[in-house]
């Protein structure tokens, strides 16, 4: 039996990695750090290349990393088009210098970024087994059909200029909704694509 192809448009494919840290005793929501990082290999909207949103506060850093100006523009144009509200996304955005990533091996992977006065080290680790998981419309997004494999991080770090963040990941009831599990604060979904449907055909 042949392989189908999904009647859709390919909108995006990337590998998609976050961490949000919290220390116990803060108010419920509360975050001492935030790394969400595109690796973007196909993007109709963006383009390919590598853009990080980065905030922590203990560093004074709250700023759009991009391997461009031009392409952290436009990543900072899609999240607002789709409602994301950060201040970072109202800033220019910070050229990235240089990008090294860190190969799954063992139960984690990483990441080092580079940009004018700024370094990052942030490392996955103490990774759970991955899984695969599809989202039709509306299971992740009421227009586009989404599915990666995702991988949780019991453990995680965002390290600054050689100073690490404080706080550590949670497991994020946020996702109950759309998996039917809870899922670390410190994951990444990798090979996350994004068709957007034909309104006359059935998605896979």
């Amino acid at each position: 039996m042949p392989a189908r192809i999904h009647p859709g448009d390919v909108i995006l494919s990337m590998d998609h990695s976050v961490i949000t840290l919290h220390e116990d005793g803060l108010p419920d929501g509360a975050q001492t750090a935030f790394l969400s990082l595109y690796d973007i290999a196909y993007s109709v909207e963006v383009g390919g290349g590598r853009v990080a949103l980065l905030r922590v506060p203990s560093a004074g850093v709250d700023a759009v990393l991009a391997d461009s100006t031009e392409l952290g523009e436009r990543m900072q144009a899609r999240l607002r088009g789709i409602g994301t509200e950060l201040r970072m996304l109202d800033r220019p955005p910070i050229p990235l210098l240089d990008v090294q990533r860190e190969p799954f091996r063992g139960d984690g992977f990483g990441y080092r970024l580079r940009a004018a006065g700024l370094e990052v080290h942030a490392r996955w680790d103490d990774c759970e087994p991955p899984f695969f998981a599809e989202g039709p419309a509306p299971a992740f997004s009421e227009r586009e059909d989404i599915w990666s494999v995702f991988i949780a991080a019991r453990r995680a770090s965002i390290v600054v200029n050689g100073v690490p963040a404080p706080g550590a990941p949670y497991e994020d009831a946020v996702w109950l909704p759309r998996l039917p599990r809870s899922l670390s604060s410190a994951h990444t979904a990798l090979g996350e694509t994004r068709v957007r449907p034909h309104r006359s055909r059935t998605p896979l």
